[in-house]
């Protein structure tokens, strides 16, 4: 899931690029532009199909598996009654 973060800056920077190349009608801005959206594309492509791939593995959206990875220990220590919790 970590892997989104190269998409949305990235995809910001382009957009910024495009805006800037429209206002300084640069060609050179342009065909940079054209090419990070292409990498963009890319690289968003690779990611859904991680991403798709991880779910379907199981390696995430599962009961710890994600975040709440340390809540079962957690839970179970609370549960033992001395009122302490144990951190893994």
């Amino acid at each position: 899931m970590n892997w989104w973060a190269f998409i949305f800056p990235n995809a910001g920077l382009t957009i910024a690029l495009i805006k800037i190349a429209e206002a300084l009608n640069s060609d050179s801005i342009k065909s940079i532009c054209t090419a990070m959206t292409i990498l963009l594309v890319i690289v968003w492509i690779g990611v859904v199909s991680m991403n798709g791939r991880a779910v379907w593995k199981g390696d995430v959206l599962w009961p710890g598996k994600d975040e709440d990875a340390g809540e079962e220990e957690l839970e179970n220590d609370e549960e033992e009654g001395d009122g302490h919790i144990r951190l893994p």
